[in-house]
């Protein structure tokens, strides 16, 4: 990829010239993406799950990166040996039917790809319920913004992390946070979305999840990245490593994560 760079030269005898000067910036290897989150909604069985493989594409691409296809791919619950094998559906979609979540318990990611294998281990985090959503129409700096939030009972004496996302009916991601209960513990946890339009009848739906500390440091930087897009002067996002590795090579750079979170839904409808 080459940029083209602009540079005015003022000299010391008042006369300009301009230069430019051709810069190649390299679009780096690609790379394997792994997207596999294991999400057990709370109060249901949580057989159905899927993982998605794809290829990594080039800064400032445009489009999505194409489907890694015909992987192996299966996890294993470590504390009864039992093997969940994920079905290729296509498309770098790999389903399964029969999984069996457990909050509490470790389990083992293995990936076979173009003849490497690619691993990963996590456990499976519970969370509360959510005690309530509530509306506030004096919210943001300057008390005039519709501001929504959430709040859910931390449970005491141990350390929780969470991950809270908002979304319209239609689907459409407002917002994406994590937060820890450093200040919490034992007490209610808050989260809030802000809306600086006018949103009066918007259905908002809210799904809270319990993660673990490594995956809350993950998504912390992923976004504070997401959000500096959208300032003045964006920033170039670096890659991120997750928790999966070539297991015969751990130097070569593996994106995405393999996580497992139990997780409960609400929803708000504000006020016309």
């Amino acid at each position: 990829m080459r940029i083209l760079f602009l540079l005015a030269c003022i000299v010391l005898v008042s006369t300009s010239c301009t230069e430019v000067i051709d810069v190649d910036l390299n679009d780096g290897q690609e790379r394997l993406v792994i997207e596999a989150s294991i999400d057990w909604e709370k109060g249901t069985e949580g057989k159905t799950q899927s993982i998605k493989l794809s290829h990594s594409t080039p800064f400032y691409s445009q489009n999505g990166g194409r489907p890694a296809e015909g992987a192996t791919v299966k996890i294993t619950k470590t504390d009864d040996n039992k093997v969940f094998l994920f079905e290729d559906s296509g498309n770098g979609l790999y389903t399964t039917q029969v999984f069996e979540p457990a909050v509490g318990v470790e389990y083992a990611l293995e990936i076979v790809y173009n003849g490497k294998t690619y691993i990963a281990k996590e456990t499976m985090y519970g969370v509360s319920e959510i005690d309530s959503i509530e509306e506030n129409k004096e919210g943001g700096f300057g008390g005039d913004e519709i501001e929504i939030e959430v709040f859910a009972k931390d449970p005491e004496d141990e350390r929780n992390y969470y991950f809270c996302e908002f979304s319209l009916e239609n689907g459409k991601k407002l917002s994406q946070d994590v937060r820890n209960d450093e200040f919490e513990n034992g007490n209610r946890v808050r989260f809030d979305y802000e809306w600086e339009d006018d949103p009066a009848g918007e259905l908002i739906n809210v799904k809270l999840y319990g993660i673990s500390k490594n995956y809350y440091n993950f998504m912390g930087i992923l976004i504070e990245q997401s959000e500096g897009q959208d300032g003045p002067f964006p920033t170039v996002p670096v890659p991120l490593k997750g928790n999966c590795l070539n297991k015969d090579n751990p130097d070569e750079e593996v994106l995405g994560y393999f996580r497992l979170s139990q997780f409960v839904r609400g929803q708000h409808k504000l006020s016309e």
